[in-house]
């Protein structure tokens, strides 16, 4: 648990961010990334178009689409080579020319990670889809597989078990060249990609050294009114407003897609922003009918969305306006919000679980007509985009579409509500957090400390 007060002087509401930028304006990003990975895995962070899955029955073009994100799938971890694996990239660099591939070998016997990318959009688009990700993880990466035959070779030596793989099929691997396919590796452990998936597949192999679990690989954080921010597990404290106190009560929070920073909003519409975390904009000064209670952020971490009590939703940086209740009736305030996996939609919840979907986002359920025991508190999405849970504040847990239940505090007597819910990693699990900073476990969500018996000076009422 961590909370430090920032030198004296600076203020995070006047900070100036800097921005990385790469080839086709793929994001840099530092090697460490915020935790996805399941334990004794080593991806440590995702952004942008992709989603992390469980190995499918079939790898087969045709058979595992989808037209906007890639899918990453751990094929492979602490597995020791049988023999030499050929690699087409080794090292640091940018490499978007088929000149700048070189086959070399990772030697018989060394214990690796293998992990696949892959893009394979419904039918056959034109010109293509754009697909980018940025992956970081927590060991060296040791070489990547781009091409046909290097593919299959990886296929037999680190595939998932139980997968059916494309084999050697033409056009199957990256089509290397500037502006269509290309690759970056930067400081040994962040792997960036960028394809214009069309016909067949586009897949890519990272193999990275099997080191033994070294630490939590997830983690939690919480936000109290005041702006102060406890981090446990391996969540990396990066400020707070404890020395700058903010203008209005925060209210909610959103983290970035490396983990590397986080956004604290005011109920007056002004963010603070944290770490990597770029101040795309705030409602400062803004005369606004209700007050902001929701925040979520764009998978490339450029832009996020306010929501206000009354479903008014306000943009900034790459987050797209797809609509909001601003002017419509409701039975009951907006409490919480959520963005899907390819940032062109969002889901606003109201406290009497009311789900109101706009853009991509599906509708796959609600609790809006019926009597809720405890007011609807927080939400949150699965990685697919496919699902969501809601949370009430007695810490009873309603799942829809593809979010499984594992469990809720709603038959228990609580000394303080749950006001919000972090999703684990492998999306098998959560945490439910109260207001005095206690927290709950369930399915595979380990449990790494809470606030509950430490006195606050103000109540927790978000979490990442």
């Amino acid at each position: 648990m961590t909370d430090v007060t920032p030198q004296a002087g600076a203020d995070p509401r006047r900070r100036r961010f800097r921005r990385f930028g790469g080839a086709a304006g793929l994001l840099l990003l530092a090697a460490a990334i915020a935790p996805v990975g399941s334990a004794g895995a080593a991806v440590s962070g995702l952004c942008g178009t992709v989603v992390q899955v469980p190995a499918p029955p079939s790898l087969v073009p045709g058979a595992f689409e989808d037209s906007s994100k890639f899918r990453l799938v751990t094929e492979a971890t602490e597995r020791s080579l049988a023999t030499p694996l050929a690699v087409d990239i080794t090292g640091n660099g940018l490499f978007e020319t088929v000149s700048e591939l070189s086959t070399t070998v990772i030697a018989a016997g060394t214990p690796v990670n293998s992990y696949l990318l892959h893009a394979d959009p419904v039918g056959a688009p034109q010109p293509g889809v754009r697909m980018t990700a940025t992956l970081g993880f927590d060991t060296d990466i040791l070489g990547v597989q781009v091409t046909d035959a290097v593919l299959a070779l990886g296929d037999k030596a680190v595939g998932a078990v139980g997968t059916a793989y494309p084999g050697t099929i033409a056009a199957r691997g990256l089509e290397i060249a500037p502006h269509v396919d290309f690759v970056q590796i930067t400081g040994s452990r962040t792997f960036q990609v960028s394809v214009l998936a069309s016909t067949v597949a586009d897949e890519v192999r990272i193999i990275t050294s099997a080191a033994p679990d070294q630490g939590p690989k997830s983690g939690y954080q919480m936000i109290a009114a005041d702006g102060g921010v406890f981090s446990f597990g391996n969540r990396t404290f990066k400020g707070s407003a404890a020395a700058n106190p903010p203008h209005a009560a925060i209210v909610a929070s959103a983290m970035t897609c490396t983990g590397k920073g986080y956004w604290l909003a005011e109920s007056n519409g002004e963010v603070l922003a944290f770490g990597d975390a770029g101040l795309q904009g705030s409602l400062a000064g803004t005369n606004l009918n209700q007050p902001i209670v929701a925040m979520a952020t764009t998978p490339t971490s450029g832009g996020y969305w306010l929501a206000a009590s009354d479903g008014g939703v306000f943009n900034f940086g790459d987050a797209p306006l797809h609509g909001s209740m601003g002017n419509k009736p409701l039975n009951q305030p907006i409490v919480a919000m959520a963005s899907t996996p390819s940032g062109d939609g969002y889901w606003l919840a109201a406290s009497d679980g009311g789900i109101f979907s706009f853009g991509d986002a599906e509708f796959h359920g609600s609790t809006g007509d019926i009597k809720l025991n405890q007011p609807i508190v927080g939400m949150a999405a699965t990685p697919s985009g496919h699902g969501y849970w809601l949370v009430a504040s007695d810490g009873g847990i309603f799942s829809f579409g593809d979010a499984a239940f594992y469990g809720s505090t709603g038959s228990m007597k609580l000394n303080r509500p749950v006001v919000d819910m972090v999703v684990a990693p492998s999306s098998q699990g959560y945490w439910l957090v109260a207001s005095d900073g206690g927290v709950f476990s369930f399915g595979d969500a380990p449990f790494y400390g809470s606030m509950g018996a430490t006195p606050l000076n103000q109540p927790i009422v978000a979490a990442l």
